[in-house]
């Protein structure tokens, strides 16, 4: 199941990510799922609300402006 939507709440920061890690543990022989990019990719489709949108759409640019051979390392 996927990690519920986070909206920018911070109290509900850990939690989500706490989801979302375990999320992508149990998928990580789903193929993509080892990719640092679609991680953050993913991550992102699951970040919305007026607190974040902007926030969000910063870094799926600055995602997309990434060279998927290149920069798809742990520190994306």
């Amino acid at each position: 199941m996927l990690p519920q939507i986070f909206d920018g709440e911070r109290d509900k920061t850990d939690a989500f990510m706490n989801e979302l890690l375990g999320y992508l543990l149990l998928n990580h022989n789903v193929p993509g799922f080892e990719s640092p990019i679609r991680q953050v990719a993913m991550a992102l489709t699951l970040i919305e609300g007026p607190h974040v949108d902007q926030w969000v759409w910063d870094m799926t640019t600055w995602l997309r402006g990434l060279d998927p051979l290149n920069n798809n390392v742990p520190q994306v």
